[in-house]
């Protein structure tokens, strides 16, 4: 017979499990998108050729980018293995969430963990190439570390978080606020050993989690200052590509608060989820507020989740009134918080310490796992409008296969010439290895005139063209014709075609037919001599002086 803490163990490695199994549904069903080709790129990049990153300029810190350098180094480079970071990452999030629910409400931590396990936004962020889901794996372990007054990781992780992209500098008040919270546990009768002033303790967690900050982030911004003299810091790149965060003009707050309403909308997933997240909420508020009384020690159950919900509102508060860009994954770190929040709804009322009534709480997840399931692989199939590629670019990596695979067998000594407008980012990580082998060259054009100009100019070059379902170019056939090109259809790969730009044939003429050679006479006279008149045959001097001798 087991007992409930063993029960919930395994119910908790049952729902790992499932989470792993659902995050691999999508592992190389899709092409990376742009970003997560870039990030890739980058990665392999830095592996092979460049480690300090001088000729290529990420702007992202390079964290992110070294483990997935790491994990090519292991298991080469494919989309499937750009992607095997963030699934482990996400999986490992929710052991994270259930060890944090144990830390800080003493429950087993199950409907946290069903929450973000069947989540359509975790989901649709395991199987990419993003930074966000090592962002919030960071953010996150700082969070649980803190709670356990493990102020040096907490600090150490924070600077992790900071160091895999900029957003992670959000986590940084509700770090040190969670660690200064996390109130030392009380003497007992049998100590004698005086306690420090809580002002003194407060003051070495903050010194603590300062240590840990600089021991990671200080040898990181350290490398990036040896490459200040080729290179620009990533954070000064990501001002120049995003803009600076500043104060947006509060006319546009309405239409930012309905962009990112709209991206919100999928935590919930539809009105049903969004029903039973309110229910939760509204047992998380009867489980928690009659249970603390001041002067009491459980005061920090009380306090925690003020912080918790104040953090989330003061997060979607930034990305209301400021220029963040309207992006899906800038939501992910508010995802774990949420449903840390909902998590006591399943407390014991008799006391928010003790784990619970397991067969209540048992039940609880499983009506939950009813309701919750089919969103949750509805997104597993990517059948969920966030995240990754959910087939526009289906066929890409067929297309480059195909390409790869018909240079191999030409023994032309020209590369291949690939013309294309969005893939430029994807097929930097895909023709890798091609591009710096000169097997395949990738050209991007502006218009149809400049992808006919620029093709008549390679002659002796086999010329291909990318081009989607969604992209059309109607003029190109004939500016093609009038350079004596045309273009043919070669290969379907589902959204994509692959069309071959081919010297047009030309009619046999007389001067540029080409015949054996055969020797003949060597001629003196000028070539151009032939288009002038033969002028009239003229007397000699000899003659005309016998002319004239006869005439005497």
């Amino acid at each position: 017979m087991h007992s409930p803490a063993q029960r919930a163990r395994l119910i908790s490695i049952g729902l790992l499990l499932l989470s792993f199994a659902l995050n691999l549904q999508l592992l190389d069903r899709f092409p990376l998108r742009e970003d997560e080709a870039l990030y890739s790129y980058w990665a392999l990049h830095l592996r092979q050729e460049d480690p300090w990153l001088l000729t290529v300029w990420p702007d992202k810190p390079p964290l992110f980018l070294w483990a997935q350098a790491l994990v090519f180094q292991f298991v080469g480079a494919t989309q499937a293995t750009a992607r095997l970071l963030n699934i482990g990452i996400t999986v490992t999030t929710a052991a994270l969430l259930i060890a944090t629910s144990r830390r800080l409400w003493a429950t087993p931590g199950l409907l946290a963990a069903v929450l973000y396990v069947l989540n359509p936004f975790a989901l649709s962020f395991a199987a990419t190439a993003y930074t966000d889901p090592l962002l919030v794996f960071w953010g996150q372990l700082a969070l649980y570390l803190a709670l356990s007054r493990r102020d040096l990781g907490a600090g150490m992780a924070l600077g992790a978080a900071i160091m895999t992209k900029q957003q992670g500098l959000l986590y940084v008040p509700l770090v040190f606020a969670l660690s200064l919270l996390a109130v030392p546990p009380l003497p007992t009768v049998k100590q004698s050993v005086k306690q420090p002033p809580i002002v003194t303790t407060r003051t070495k967690s903050v010194l603590r989690l300062v240590s840990g900050l600089l021991f990671i982030t200080g040898p990181i911004l350290y490398w990036d200052s040896q490459r200040w003299a080729v290179a620009p810091s990533p954070w000064d790149l990501s001002v120049r590509h995003y803009g600076g965060l500043a104060l947006a003009d509060a006319t546009l707050w309405p239409e930012r608060a309905r962009a990112w309403a709209g991206l919100l909308w999928y935590v919930g997933g539809n009105w049903l989820g969004w029903a039973h997240y309110a229910l939760l909420a509204l047992l998380t508020l009867v489980a928690l507020w009659p249970r603390s009384r001041p002067g009491n020690h459980q005061a920090r159950p009380r306090l925690a989740p003020l912080l918790l919900a104040g953090w989330s509102v003061g997060f979607l508060v930034v990305h209301l009134i400021t220029t963040v860009q309207i992006w899906d994954r800038y939501l992910l770190p508010l995802l774990p918080i949420i449903v840390l929040l909902l998590e006591p709804a399943v407390a014991n009322r008799a006391r928010i310490g003790s784990f619970g009534k397991p067969k209540f709480a048992a039940v609880v997840a499983c009506v939950l796992l009813t309701i919750l399931l089919p969103g949750g692989l509805r997104a597993a199939r990517g059948e969920v409008p966030l995240g990754g590629d959910h087939g526009a670019y289906s066929g890409l990596t067929e297309a480059v296969t195909w390409l790869t695979s018909e240079r191999s067998t030409s023994d032309a000594h020209l590369p291949f010439l690939l013309y294309q407008q969005p893939f430029g980012w994807q097929l930097q990580f895909y023709l890798y290895d091609a591009t710096r082998n000169d097997a395949v060259e990738v050209r991007w054009f502006a218009n149809e005139v400049t992808l006919a100009d620029n093709a008549a100019k390679s002659p002796a070059q086999r010329r291909f063209l990318l081009q989607p379902q969604w992209q059309s170019t109607p003029a190109l056939a004939l500016h093609l014709a009038t350079r004596n090109l045309q273009i043919t259809a070669r290969k379907h790969f589902g959204m994509l075609t692959l069309f071959e730009i081919q010297n047009r044939p030309q009619p046999p003429c007389p001067w540029c037919l080409c015949t054996p050679a055969t020797a003949q006479p060597q001629s003196t006279e000028h070539p151009l001599w032939s288009t002038f008149p033969t002028p009239p045959s003229l007397p000699s001097v000899a003659t005309m002086r016998n002319a004239g001798n006869r005439s005497e």
